[in-house]
């Protein structure tokens, strides 16, 4: 929902005038940008117009709060004042009179909200158009779009086959041997007891973060990046972001209790060249991270490592010490399957997980052979999957988790699909009958395919559709029935239908999982506005 149609559809009527005008504000950017250049005369006449809607709003609203200070005061000492000869009358009145400043507090939150947002939005729209948009360009906060699929480990490998068909393998370092342990992504989330960042996340509430360290390779890496990754609700006009920054391994205990402050390793990096506005971005975002682990007493949750997508606890709960004083576990390291750890401590998923990044001018379709993967046997959608809820939900069972996410019915069901068509990997078909002819397998071009190198972003599915009567999976169409039902395969890239069925199917029992049980499971909904 754009956020000029919030706006007008969440606004107090009785106050419309005092609200920010926010399409006239839109219109004058728009105007006085259509010869493409923003001079410093289009600068002076539109903040004036801005400072002109600010005042409006906040005489407005610093009067509105007086008037309602005042009121509650007098009903106060009014309240004060009653004996035991008060007429029924005179309570009726204090009481409508009560019930109106609280209804009167209530639009007047809602309208500093409102305005608050519609103000950072314009300005973001200014800034944009003058050249000083915070967004983009940087390596460390990236907007993301992402489709997730689960793969069954019978497809993994001719998965990867047909991708490599069309994308290059990504090298860290092509100056260093590569190791087995070079593919293992390791990765330590943290919340606290009240378990507030997974129940944020697995809501979707607008803001919600995930704070988590990560690291490349095995356990003598030095670099290890902090990352905060905040949702944002499609009615603020924002995309969910991911921040990052890089920290050496000995000072991550001295951050996370508040004794190493970035200023010296941040100095290091604008001496290499990184711009003002960069650091300044770090600085913040450090302090902020290290703030939120220290108010909110967070702690690490679990670890996922390589493509054998594996959780294990991290925290001392049950009077067992796992990783101690330590920020991470030192009794593992990247040994698959961890068979050294008892069973409550570990979780081994039982698929890969695939994730489709894309990046796509508007209106513009994805290549031919990615629609093909994703709709595709191998695969199985399932939209907002999280490595992190999925740790906390399995693992953390004993620990007040009430609420789980959506997809923990489907674990007990074999994502398996027949094959469709003549879909993935053929041999070429060679003609015996005349040597002069090599017919080659048209998918498998050499030097002269036109290859097609895909980055990151926009889903070819809109992920916040379903709601709770969506299945994980979406039909082909009206009338082939839902493999939940009938067994049969599914399209994945089509709209997902309105219903999801957490009952057996009619052939395949479902295998309810053991904390699945006596619990509530969330599924996204979309309301709006919020």
């Amino acid at each position: 929902m754009k956020f000029g149609h919030h706006l007008k559809t969440s606004l107090y009527p009785e106050w419309t005038v005092h609200y920010l005008a926010y399409e006239e504000l839109k219109r004058e950017l728009k105007t006085r940008t259509r010869n493409g250049q923003w001079s410093d005369k289009d600068e002076t006449s539109f903040v004036e117009l801005l400072e002109n809607e600010l005042d409006k709003v906040y005489v407005f609203q610093a009067s509105m709060s007086e008037d309602i200070n005042q009121r509650t005061q007098r009903c106060e000492k009014e309240i004060s004042n009653l004996d035991s000869n008060a007429t029924e009358d005179l309570y009726l009145a204090l009481e409508e009179e009560l019930s109106l400043i609280i209804a009167d507090v209530h639009d007047l939150a809602k309208f500093t909200r409102l305005n608050y947002s519609g103000f950072l939005k314009i300005i973001k729209k200014h800034d944009a158009i003058k050249g000083n948009s915070s967004s983009g360009g940087q390596q460390q906060n990236f907007i993301r779009n992402t489709t997730k699929y689960w793969v069954h480990q019978d497809n993994i490998t001719e998965l990867k086959l047909l991708i490599l068909k069309h994308l290059p393998v990504l090298v860290f370092n092509a100056n260093k041997q590569f190791e087995q342990s070079d593919s293992a992504i390791s990765s330590i989330y943290f919340d606290n007891d009240d378990f507030e960042l997974y129940l944020g996340r697995l809501e979707k509430t607008e803001g919600a973060e995930a704070i988590r360290l990560r690291w490349y390779g095995g356990m003598d890496v030095n670099e290890i990046f902090v990352e905060r990754k905040t949702h944002r609700e499609d009615w603020t006009g924002e995309k969910s972001v991911k921040e990052r920054f890089p920290i050496k391994e000995k000072y991550v205990n001295n951050y996370l209790r508040g004794h190493h402050i970035m200023n010296e390793d941040f100095k290091k990096m604008r001496d290499k060249g990184k711009s003002d506005k960069e650091i300044n971005d770090l600085e913040q975002l450090a302090s902020e991270v290290q703030f939120r682990v220290l108010t909110k007493r967070l702690k690490p949750v679990r670890i996922s490592l390589d493509t054998e997508l594996t959780m294990i606890r991290e925290d001392n709960y049950e009077n067992t010490i796992r990783c101690g004083d330590n920020w991470r576990r030192m009794d593992i390291g990247i040994d698959y399957p961890f068979s050294q750890l008892p069973d409550k401590d570990v979780e081994r998923f039982p698929y890969a997980v695939l994730e489709v990044k894309l990046q796509t001018q508007f209106g513009q379709e994805p290549p031919q052979w990615v629609q093909e993967l994703v709709t595709s046997h191998l695969v199985e959608v399932v939209p907002k999957f999280s490595k992190f809820i999925h740790g906390v939900s399995t693992l953390m069972e004993e620990h007040r988790i009430h609420l789980l996410p959506f997809w923990l019915p489907q674990m007990g069901v074999d994502i398996h699909k027949p094959a469709r068509g003549n879909y993935g990997l053929q041999r070429p078909i060679v003609d015996t009958s005349d040597a002069s002819d090599e017919n080659v397998d048209p998918m498998s071009s050499g030097s002269s395919e036109q290859r097609d190198i895909v980055s990151v972003q926009v889903n070819e599915i809109d992920e916040d559709e379903i709601n709770e009567e969506s299945h994980l999976l979406s039909e082909e169409n009206q009338q082939e029935s839902s493999r939940w039902l009938w067994s049969e395969p599914t399209n994945a890239l089509e709209e997902l239908e309105d219903e999801i069925i957490v009952g057996p199917s009619s052939r395949q029992a479902l295998q309810v999982p053991r904390y699945f049980k006596g619990r509530r499971v969330a599924v996204p909904v979309r309301v709006e506005p919020k």
